[in-house]
């Protein structure tokens, strides 16, 4: 989860999503991290989060005992890395790497690195499975949720996401490159506000062992969400991911 903080006071919030990809770094959006609202400021990294509204995180086993897990942890940002040619007209390269200062404990099961896509996943086709997005964005009901949802949605073909959002922009045609993943349009079943940057994942092999991989991170969609017919929009994480390893250091 990124950090906000309002200006003018001390309120902290959680607008955008995100996936830890190694010790140092969290993936993202682009338009999570450059050309914020003037209200607003990326302050932070919250890793190993569950519920919001509790700490310690806790759930009893079928022994009745209680397991809690570790509290989440607050990282500050070293710095934030959008994609050079990210464009936030057409939020296309809508990517993002955010660098946190220390290093991220993985001694924890609530916080573990997520696989990207390399290999034969990075051409894998896609159309018509069914991918899991997930975050703590809003709801059917309007309100944003204090745990992390998760849904499956299938993935749409590229002309058809195109002539969905060209039949319903008045202002330009909207292009969906091949950079991009459209999936969802079921009522219902979506990302929606505050998932944004999140992911966008499927079951796929890193070294010849099942994992999750991510596909996808939440770009944008339709103004309401859940409509049929109208898929959400996730930037290809697999078409980057050599400017992502470029990208990191050390």
């Amino acid at each position: 989860m990124l950090r906000n903080l309002t200006d003018g006071s001390n309120r902290q919030s959680y607008h955008c999503g995100g996936t830890i990809i190694n010790e140092k770094y969290v993936l993202t959006a682009a338009h999570c991290v450059k050309d914020l609202p003037s209200v607003l400021s990326l302050t932070g990294v919250r890793v190993g989060e569950h519920d919001q509204k509790t700490d310690p995180d806790c759930m009893e086993n079928e022994n009745g005992d209680s397991i809690c897990a570790d509290s989440p942890i607050d990282y500050d940002i070293e710095t934030t890395v959008p994609h050079p040619s990210y464009s936030p007209s057409s939020l296309q390269n809508d990517i993002a790497l955010v660098r946190i200062r220390g290093k991220i404990n993985f001694r924890t099961d609530s916080v573990k690195p997520i696989c990207l896509p390399i290999g034969s996943d990075q051409t894998r086709n896609l159309l018509g499975e069914n991918l899991i997005a997930s975050g703590w964005g809003t709801t059917e009901k309007g309100t944003k949720s204090n745990v992390p949802l998760k849904v499956s949605v299938p993935v749409v073909s590229r002309e058809k996401c195109e002539s969905v959002y060209n039949r319903t922009s008045s202002v330009h045609p909207i292009q969906i490159s091949s950079h991009q993943i459209c999936a969802g349009g079921e009522n219902d079943k979506d990302s929606c506000d505050g998932d944004n940057g999140g992911p966008l994942i499927f079951k796929g092999e890193v070294n010849s062992r099942p994992r999750f991989v991510q596909y996808g991170i939440a770009s944008f969609g339709p103004r309401s969400c859940g409509i049929m017919g109208f898929p959400a929009v996730y930037t290809r994480v697999s078409y980057y991911t050599d400017w992502i390893l470029s990208t990191m250091r050390p």
